[in-house]
């Protein structure tokens, strides 16, 4: 019979929810870095300020239940907690990307005046 020593049980999935912490904390310190920096102009890329506090807001929330993916102990919620990040991260990512197309036809929208 093997011995636990007070070492939980740990599956692979673990180790996709760490990388994907680490991947979120670096993405929220490189994008305004980045956006600071003029690099999206170096590349020839035009972007509002919102289009970046909109990533990085995405990020910091899919990160936020990410950790909370990292600290359960049911795998069901672990599941969960990933599933609502990636619909985060897209959602954010959907926001960000056509944001100057929303932006540019928001007051022509009869109800928005």
């Amino acid at each position: 019979m093997q011995e636990n020593n007070g070492e939980e049980k740990r599956y692979w999935g673990q180790a996709a929810v760490v990388l994907m912490r680490w991947c979120l904390g670096v993405l929220i310190v490189v994008l305004p870095v980045g956006y600071a920096g003029n690099v999206y102009q170096a590349l020839g890329v035009s972007l509002y300020d919102v289009q970046i506090l909109a990533m990085v807001l995405t990020c910091a929330l899919a990160s936020g239940f990410v950790l909370m993916a990292e600290q359960a102990r049911n795998r069901l919620i672990v599941f969960l907690m990933v599933v609502c990040a990636i619909v985060t991260l897209g959602v954010g990512g959907y926001i960000a990307l056509y944001y100057p197309a929303v932006s540019m036809e928001a007051p022509f929208i009869p109800a928005y005046s």
